[in-house]
């Protein structure tokens, strides 16, 4: 993963240094197609934040007003998940991660003016996206009501194995419950198109649609669980994990870009 984003950033340096003729440098901010949209997110997230972009373009006149382009970004947004499905977890604190992806790419625009101080431009793009692969995990404090191995009930299950020992437990379990969110790295093609103006050949204002392909997404669960029973020192203990949720999810944004040509 890091040899192919070294050689891809490697080439877009190479291509600006031969007979550099404008650079654009831009930052923006933009929210999640799923939010404009309406479409519910998967395995455990709650909600996307907005994402900040910070990037660069080099252009190079072809012919009349189209030009080619290469450029770099990186876009950053935080993902709030949802809470755990245990019964009784009551001090779960709010898990939130960030998320950053670095897409690098090449592609056309296509300019013309509009009057003396402002003109107007259509970039299509196409090239490749780098996932950061980054773990989110919470703990928070657990009143369970059953065993996470079998789904049985714990006190009846505990009635039942500890029966013979001469005690019972009369109490549920309490111990501590982690959620675990990974996005492991990943590496997809992504396409963006924008239309923005110009003014004075200098500030550029764009509105950006950006799809960087599927994210994968895994969700585990992890407990570990103590019983006291009254009336005793004995001190049972478990520990069970297991992934609750695998898939992908589409990761593209509407952004507002604001840049400086050079």
């Amino acid at each position: 993963m890091k040899r192919l984003l070294s050689t891809a950033i490697g080439l877009l340096l190479a291509c600006t240094s031969i007979s550099a003729q404008t650079h654009e440098a831009h930052l923006g901010s933009g929210l999640s197609m799923y939010d404009i949209l309406g479409v519910p997110y998967q395995n455990g997230i709650e909600s996307v934040g907005p994402a900040f972009n910070l990037g660069y373009k080099y252009l190079k006149p072809l012919k009349g007003g189209l030009q080619w382009y290469a450029g770099a970004d990186v876009y950053g947004r935080s993902i709030h998940f949802e809470g755990p499905w245990y019964v009784g977890v009551n001090t779960m604190k709010e898990n939130v991660g960030c998320l950053v992806n670095i897409p690098v790419g090449a592609g056309l625009r296509y300019g013309f003016p509009i009057s003396e101080k402002f003109s107007a431009y259509a970039d299509l793009g196409l090239g490749l996206n780098v996932d950061l692969g980054h773990e989110v995990g919470e703990e928070g404090h657990a009143i369970i009501g059953y065993n996470p191995y079998n789904g049985l009930p714990i006190e009846k299950d505990y009635q039942r194995m500890m029966y013979n020992k001469g005690f019972r437990v009369e109490n549920s379990f309490s111990g501590i419950l982690s959620l675990i969110h990974d996005f492991p790295s990943t590496l997809s093609t992504f396409f963006t198109f924008e239309l923005g103006t110009v003014y004075g050949n200098h500030w550029s204002l764009g509105l950006s649609y950006a799809n960087f392909g599927l994210v994968e997404v895994e969700k585990y669960q992890r407990l570990i669980a103590a019983s006291f029973v009254p009336g005793s020192e004995m001190e049972s203990e478990m520990m069970s994990s297991h992934c609750s949720g695998h898939g992908t999810m589409a990761l593209s944004s509407l952004s507002l870009r604001l840049g400086y040509v050079f």
